[in-house]
């Protein structure tokens, strides 16, 4: 439980520093801005890493994603690679799960580590704020509210339910909430289909 809570400050801390004021959030623009950290798609690493489509596809796994860490100058450097089609809500998912390594100072890739990754990524895009502003959350509302799939909602209800009592309040995005629920939990969509 005590891992768990420090995730979800960790996660919360990131929020603050960027001083999220909306939902969603958009773990590929927070990956941009971080210092020593390179985001591509398997089609830009191809060019950047000089790399063929069929290394791209063994190091990655068949996953959606991927973070290659190396040491410069005693400190540590990331790349994280991303397969750029398919569901939008998947993909902050799967981006916010590699934030999650990086941020974690994840070694390797453990059962346990891929857990705290999920953990990060579900606090991170469905922040307590959320679960605070909707009167009754379910995972459907969940998901509309933070533009994620009904999985990771799932995940953050759970979250609320059993493991973590709220803790702290980002009032930037608690305003938001509420202007959410009284627009009949309509989003202003400008800004959530806005160009990656």
């Amino acid at each position: 439980m005590r891992r768990a809570e420090e995730i979800r400050d960790t996660a919360e801390r990131v929020l603050e520093r960027l001083q999220a004021d909306r939902l969603p959030v958009r773990p590929a623009d927070i990956l941009r801005r971080c210092r020593r950290t390179r985001i591509y798609t398997y089609t830009q690493a191809e060019d950047a890493l000089e790399m063929d489509p069929a290394e791209i596809e063994r190091i990655s796994g068949g996953a959606d994603a991927f973070t290659l860490r190396f040491e410069e100058e005693t400190e540590s450097s990331y790349i994280v690679c991303y397969r750029e089609r398919g569901n939008p809500a998947r993909l902050n998912f799967t981006l916010a799960h590699e934030l999650g390594h990086i941020v974690l100072r994840h070694d390797g890739r453990s059962t346990a580590e891929e857990r705290e990754a999920d953990l990060f990524a579900s606090c991170l895009l469905c922040p307590d704020e959320a679960l605070d502003g909707l009167d009754h959350p379910t995972a459907d509302r969940l998901a509309r509210l933070c533009y994620v799939s009904r999985a990771c909602a799932e995940q953050a209800v759970r979250r609320r339910e059993k493991d973590l009592p709220p803790k702290r309040k980002n009032s930037r995005l608690a305003k938001y909430i509420r202007a959410y629920v009284e627009n009949g939990e309509r989003h202003l969509l400008r800004w959530t289909n806005e160009k990656r």
